[in-house]
């Protein structure tokens, strides 16, 4: 994982993956090193999984392998297939327990 400060307020995070996601600084505090898990979730798994940062985001671009997600201004990339246009949810937690990344795409209502 490789975090850029993009200014004051905003990293973006580059992962092993391909996941590239901003993340608002005064919210979640990561750094070089540390474990994260990334999904693109429903609303319904938004309101019973504890989370410590969660976006509500927009798909405005796909490819044949990628999707682009707007989060207010705040951009992710994942190695995805979505629905263009969809409203996705964005969880993303710092992990202990594992050494590697995670991406799982769930159900995601549309």
């Amino acid at each position: 994982m490789k975090i850029t400060s993009m200014n004051t307020v905003v990293d973006r995070i580059y992962t092993e993956n391909n996941v590239v996601i901003d993340i608002y600084k005064p919210f979640l505090q990561c750094k070089e090193g540390d474990v994260i898990s990334i999904s693109i979730i429903s609303i319904t798994e938004s309101m019973n999984n504890p989370t410590d940062y969660l976006m509500s985001g927009h798909v405005y671009y796909v490819d044949d392998s990628t999707s682009c997600i707007s989060a207010g201004g705040l951009l992710c990339s994942v190695p995805l297939v979505l629905p263009i246009y969809s409203d996705v949810y964005i969880s993303v937690k710092k992990n202990k327990a594992f050494r590697c990344l995670l991406l799982q795409k769930s159900e995601v209502s549309l």
